[in-house]
């Protein structure tokens, strides 16, 4: 939804980007982080099963990436922490468990200029 002074509202943000995120991923089925792949297991309406190296399979939250993207959005400069400490802090307060490097290969699989309005405006307009 675009506001009345012309900007699309932070919900609307989140979700064409977790719109964006899951397109991607149901296309390429992996997510890529600095160093590891996650093979796509399964997308279900809460969750998101990846495949680890070791075989072992993860689920992500779809409500613990929407946080994750509601604080990108907030805060920009956070998309270009890499999977260090400040990254795994910003994750362990959403999250509250250890899940951070899938949750950043899931988060950029949308680049960084597509998490602002103006593209999403765009977009919108298209539509």
């Amino acid at each position: 939804m675009i506001s009345q002074s012309g900007g699309v509202n932070l919900i609307e943000q989140q979700k064409l980007i977790l719109e964006k995120i899951l397109c991607k991923l149901n296309e390429q089925r992996f997510a890529q982080g600095r160093k590891k792949k996650f093979d796509l297991v399964k997308i279900t309406d809460t969750n998101i099963s990846l495949l680890r190296r070791n075989a072992k399979v993860v689920k992500v939250k779809i409500s613990e990436i929407e946080a994750m993207i509601l604080v990108f959005l907030k805060e920009p400069n956070k998309y270009d922490y890499n999977i260090s400490l400040c990254f795994k802090e910003e994750v362990d307060k959403v999250t509250k468990h250890y899940i951070d490097s899938p949750i950043w290969a899931l988060l950029h699989l949308v680049e960084k200029h597509e998490y602002f309005h103006h593209t999403l405006i765009r977009q919108l307009r298209r539509v």
